[in-house]
């Protein structure tokens, strides 16, 4: 069960949302979307389990890693600006396996 502190946080986090809801539907625009997007964010910091952000954290890390990986490989410069490349493709020109590159096939 969640901490009266933490179940006061989230309530908090509400009413911000709230506010920010109103004020978009008063004057839509960016500034407010933003306002939106923070206060639900916020929302969500307090209502997920705490250790939903250490697996958040390592899944972005293996993301960084991954794209710097691929950066590395070059495999951004052999995709072309126009038309597509499959995985297959894409993988030969960078003598790397499809799965390292892509989805696997199913």
């Amino acid at each position: 069960m969640a901490s009266d502190d933490t179940n006061a946080s989230i309530r908090a986090a509400g009413v911000d949302l709230k506010s920010a809801l109103d004020a978009f539907d008063t004057e839509p625009n960016d500034g407010h979307r933003r306002a939106i997007v923070e206060a639900a964010e916020q929302v969500l910091v307090f209502a997920r389990d705490p250790s939903y952000k250490w697996m958040e954290d390592a899944l972005e890390m293996s993301r960084l890693s991954a794209t710097h990986l691929f950066q590395v490989w070059g495999g951004f410069g052999e995709i072309p600006e126009e038309g597509s490349v499959s995985f297959a493709d894409l993988a030969q020109k960078l003598n790397a396996e499809t799965s390292l590159i892509g989805i696997p096939p199913t």
